[in-house]
């Protein structure tokens, strides 16, 4: 605590030398732009000569205000973390090299903080951004940060609190824990960067967490610069990957307000969310490791994980449909209803209890009534994509008869205006040519399954395409009948169903082209619907 003293001490004789008005007007405006969350006034202040070393008080929210504290630590409690790599870089005592190491107490920014907890707590984290930022001086001077923090709480018997860590943690980070005493700092002099930045990351969650800050951007944006950027290029281990992966959803799905503010405002350089679904698109279509993992007896990809992983993609594209401003990852929708697809067939496949069968339908149902777009944007839902892509696969009918069975829209249209079922008919009648196979008979019975999940799910039966064929028109003029009966059942009553008004007005325009202006008033109400032609 002498050195603080000393540091006060200073400040007060250079302040009372010098005159202080200008100088703490500009460090009232740093902490108070801090406060006030404004990104623009904040670079303003830093371009024009901001003293980034004077402390000041600073108010959090309503339950938490911190006096004497310097920007670095408000602005890191804060998330303003496009300005804490300029607040790092800005500080002076990176100049000083050779003296840096033998007297910590000359080269600290003047903390007069008499809260000792405080104070620890502001030179730990200060020191962890130091090191997080990775330069030779930047490390040194984090070194001396921890150093410091160490003495005072060794000289006044402060206890340090370190956090239990999650299975996923544990899995990224091995048996690495955070340092204890000065012995353990001092060891971390002869360690590879890597321990140092491992050390770093303990202690900003560490702290994060005590003013319940955790997690936020900077932490989230240092940990995959750490872990997984550039991750195919440094050969790392895939399930590592796929952890550290996990883990940034994880921290993600459990903020929700975290969320929405990646995609509000991205770092420039690194935008954390789109990062993380690119790492976990590629991983979830690595057909080869998909393979081997899967053969594992404790395989990683659990119904857990793909949950967690699942969630965080509707959630992710709900955002970026909604918020965010930059146009080309808004036209990568696609691409994560193309992930969320793969994420469901992943966890069909697996055993599954009820509760997590419960919890797959509810996620779904959330998605598809509050986070999926509706169809007059030009856009297809997720039975659109799973039908468009449809090879007869018995997991496909299975995800679709899901997909039905928690609301998707069945009537929604695509090219040609052909609906869901338009397609997978389709894809049934080219097939035809293996109905006699007697392999085929479990494929027919689920697409007879599905059919009548289309028809429970308010599928209109009568709804033609740019052809003016129905659905199912096919299967009535093929030479072969299609191997289950049921559906034949099924087929029958439906071609002797009463066909309404509506229904025999569109096959007629249709055949015969008639122009709809050229409809009679009385019928325009009864064609539209089969008429307006809506191409995805």
């Amino acid at each position: 605590m002498d050195s603080a003293m000393r540091a006060q001490e200073r400040t007060s004789t250079s302040q009372q030398e010098q005159g202080t008005p200008a100088k703490k007007m500009k460090m009232d405006s740093l902490l108070l732009e801090i406060e006030n969350k404004n990104h623009a006034k904040l670079k303003e202040l830093l371009d024009h000569g901001a003293d980034v070393t004077e402390t000041g008080d600073f108010t959090l929210n309503a339950h938490q205000t911190f006096v004497g504290v310097p920007p670095m630590f408000a602005a890191i409690l804060s998330d303003h973390d496009d300005i804490i790599d300029s607040l790092v870089r800005k500080h002076p005592h990176f100049r000083v090299e050779e003296k840096l190491m033998e007297e910590t107490e000359d080269t600290f920014f003047p903390l007069t903080n008499t809260n000792l907890e405080l104070l620890i707590d502001v030179y730990d984290l200060v020191g962890a951004a130091c090191i997080l930022r990775g330069s030779k001086r930047a490390l040194r001077h984090g070194w001396a940060c921890w150093r410091e923090a160490d003495r005072l709480r060794s000289l006044h018997a402060i206890p340090k609190n370190t956090f239990k860590r999650t299975k996923l943690e544990n899995l990224i980070f091995g048996n690495q824990s955070e340092f204890l005493n000065t012995q353990e700092i001092n060891v971390l002099m002869w360690k590879k960067c890597v321990y140092w930045k491992i050390q770093a990351l303990f202690v900003t969650q560490r702290i994060l967490e005590k003013y319940n800050c955790f997690p936020n951007r900077f932490f989230l944006r240092n940990f995959y610069k750490f872990i997984l950027d550039g991750w195919e290029t440094r050969e790392l281990d895939l399930s590592r990957v796929f952890y550290a992966s996990l883990y940034l959803v994880d921290l993600m799905n459990s903020k929700k307000t975290l969320l929405r503010g990646l995609v509000l405002q991205p770092t420039e350089s690194d935008d954390v969310c789109h990062c993380s679904f690119t790492t976990l698109y590629s991983m979830l279509h690595n057909r080869l490791w998909i393979q081997q993992e899967s053969s594992k007896e404790n395989t990683i990809l659990t119904f857990d994980h793909l949950m967690a992983a699942l969630v965080f993609c509707c959630d992710y594209q709900r955002e970026i449909r909604n918020h965010s401003q930059n146009a080309v990852i808004k036209e990568k929708t696609g691409d994560i209803s193309d992930l969320i697809i793969t994420i469901l067939k992943h966890l069909l496949s697996l055993p599954n209890t009820k509760p997590q069968r419960s919890k797959l339908k509810r996620t779904l149902s959330i998605y598809i009534h509050e986070h999926n777009l509706p169809e007059e944007e030009g856009r297809p839902n997720l039975l659109m994509e799973v039908a468009s892509s449809y090879e007869g696969k018995t997991l496909d009918l299975k995800l679709i008869k899901l997909l039905l069975k928690v609301g998707e829209n069945p009537n929604v249209v695509g090219f040609r205006h052909n609906s869901p079922l338009h397609l997978l008919a389709m894809e049934e009648i080219e097939s035809s040519h293996e109905w006699l196979n007697h392999d085929y008979s479990t494929r027919s019975q689920h697409f007879t399954s599905v059919v009548q999940s289309f028809i429970d799910g308010g599928f209109d039966i009568d709804q033609v395409n740019a052809g003016g064929k129905s659905a199912l028109e096919g299967f009535t003029s093929s030479i072969l009948q299609y191997p289950d009966t049921n559906f034949s059942n099924l087929l029958e009553k439906l071609v002797k169903k009463l066909r309404p008004l509506y229904f025999i007005a569109a096959k007629v325009v249709r055949r015969h082209q008639i122009p709809y202006g050229d409809i009679p008033v009385t019928l325009k109400s009864y064609v539209k619907k089969f008429w307006t032609i809506k191409e995805v």
